[in-house]
């Protein structure tokens, strides 16, 4: 794909972006966040708040915040009839936009005024499939996933994949602006019932996508709270919320599985095959540092994650073009399971192979 002229006059803003917000638990946090929705440079824009039944008054307050704001006829309110977790609420939201692009925003964190101006330009430009832009984070010294990208786009899904493979950028679902078209027909929803979804929607994303564009200005600003689920899975104390992290991230690599198996023209792409056993490589360099797992516990999780594959990896070997930290990493899968445990926990302790998603 080639790069089109411009398509869309920007300055008259007629491409409309719908602007996600999932609403749970954020009283102290909604005005902040709805300010910097509300008061963007780049006009026509639907801002969709799905109210996921918290237990404070988020929505109350977020109700009297735009109903003062000459932008209230913008937002658009849904309900849920209970809490449905964050993976519903941006699947309803999703679900009930009109916009030609998707941007999803969590309650507790905010956009830069020129966000959407700034992340539009590209898609208008090149018709690209999405745009991320960069961040910054707040409430936390934690390293997170870096944007290593510099301005530009992509026009190929394998090139895309191999960005994807090589980290080059986050997986967080936020600070994204794809195309409403392609996550319907592509069915890029969010799974229900899991922490650290982002992983598996980013891995579709991936998957589906034929051209990207890069925006490496800090359009979002990302707070980390104490309470949050990132907040909780790196406090090393907390060993409850350490293990569903561990136990979710198996459970995606089964999903990754299950997605790769149900798009069969995925599993004749090399580069897919490195993403999904990278994947597997680094939740596993997870669960063995985990200080709460026995012996025996790390031996029979290393056994349930060895078993999630979807092509013989001794073939897989042989291909050409599996990259090589892969290559070495899989040749665990030579050797008995006991065995190929302790030799996989040895690669792991000399740090061959992918580096750390803990994201």
């Amino acid at each position: 794909m080639k790069p089109s002229l411009i398509i869309k006059n920007i300055q008259k803003n007629e491409v409309k972006v719908s602007i996600i917000i999932p609403v749970y638990n954020v009283e102290p946090f909604i005005e902040r966040c709805l300010l910097s929705v509300l008061n963007q440079t780049y006009e026509n824009i639907e801002i969709i708040l799905v109210d996921d039944k918290g237990t404070d008054n988020s929505i109350g307050t977020a109700k009297y915040i735009i109903s003062n704001h000459p932008s209230k006829n913008k937002v658009k309110f849904i309900y849920h009839e209970c809490n449905k977790g964050l993976s519903v609420s941006r699947n309803t939201g999703i679900k009930a936009s009109t916009g030609e692009y998707i941007y999803l925003l969590d309650s507790d964190d905010e956009i830069t005024f020129d966000c959407i101006e700034k992340l539009i330009t590209p898609a208008l430009l090149y018709n690209t499939d999405f745009v991320i832009g960069n961040y910054e984070t707040t409430g936390s010294q934690l390293i997170m996933p870096p944007l290593n990208m510099i301005d530009g786009n992509i026009f190929s899904n394998k090139d895309i994949l191999k960005s994807f493979r090589d980290q080059k950028w986050y997986v967080m679902a936020v600070n994204k602006l794809v195309k409403r078209e392609l996550i319907e027909n592509k069915q890029l929803y969010f799974k229900k019932g899991i922490i650290h979804e982002d992983e598996l929607w980013s891995f579709m994303l991936a998957c589906q996508a034929s051209s990207m564009s890069v925006i490496n200005n800090k359009t979002y600003k990302y707070h980390i709270r104490k309470d949050s689920i990132m907040g909780n899975i790196h406090n090393k104390q907390n060993e409850s919320h350490l293990k569903k992290s561990i136990e979710s991230k198996i459970s995606i690599i089964s999903l990754m599985k299950d997605y790769i198996i149900s798009n069969p023209e995925l599993q004749k792409e090399t580069l897919v095959l490195n993403i999904f056993e990278l994947k597997k490589d680094a939740f596993l360099i997870n669960i063995i540092q985990n200080p709460y797992y026995t012996k025996k516990d790390l031996l029979m999780v290393y056994k349930d994650v060895r078993r999630l594959i979807y092509t013989n990896p001794l073939k897989s070997l042989l291909q050409s073009g599996l990259d090589f930290k892969t290559r070495i990493k899989m040749t665990h899968y030579l050797f008995p399971i006991k065995i190929g445990y302790k030799y996989y926990s040895f690669l792991s302790s000399i740090r061959i192979g992918a580096k750390h998603l803990i994201n």
